[in-house]
């Protein structure tokens, strides 16, 4: 299984789920990430009888994408770059837009400090930016740790920016971008 690290997170943007999950899988297969290949889809939300729902195979990459827009409210997928990445799709109350995407990476891509360095870290940093431009995000940051060494709060950094107040910027993150017009 493996210990997994927040690294990245991209706030909420104009387009609609239809829109943008298909924009993120391609902006990550642009990036050489490729979904896994067992298909399998996570769900961090319960159903309608309140029970914790129980992941899904798909039998496509189509349907995986099906999934990620029509079903629950956190639905989560792994892609492979090198390891294994989980993708986090955090839905509006109205399973309209997404209110946030957050990619966990295993803590193992940190151990080859040179690989780190040299491969891995220019590939997120083009990621990040890809996905900000693309989904024409309010937010982008990406950061080792976020929430297990940064006690970094996802919801309180949501109503900061609908509030217009940006905080967070102390020229650690591997990644930080803001685009003030669209929140």
């Amino acid at each position: 299984m493996g210990v997994y690290s927040d690294m990245a997170v991209v706030f909420f943007h104009p387009k609609l789920l239809t829109e943008s999950v298909p924009l993120i899988h391609d902006m990550l297969s642009k990036n050489n990430f490729r979904m896994s290949d067992d298909l399998e889809i996570g769900y961090d939300s319960k159903d309608e009888n309140g029970k914790w729902r129980e992941d899904k195979k798909c039998i496509s990459v189509e349907e995986a994408l099906y999934c990620l827009v029509n079903d629950g409210d956190t639905i989560n997928i792994d892609y492979i770059f090198t390891w294994t990445n989980t993708v986090s799709f955090y839905k509006n109350k109205e399973k309209t837009h997404l209110t946030h995407l957050k990619i966990s990476v295993h803590s193992s891509c940190f151990a080859d400090e040179y690989n780190l360095e040299t491969y891995i870290m220019p590939a997120y940093r083009q990621l990040g930016k890809d996905l900000h431009e693309n989904l024409q995000a309010a937010r982008t940051i990406m950061r080792h740790g976020l929430i297990e060494y940064q006690n970094f709060k996802w919801q309180e950094e949501l109503l900061r920016l609908k509030q217009g107040i940006v905080l967070f910027q102390d020229g650690l993150n591997l990644v930080d971008l803001l685009s003030t017009e669209r929140f």
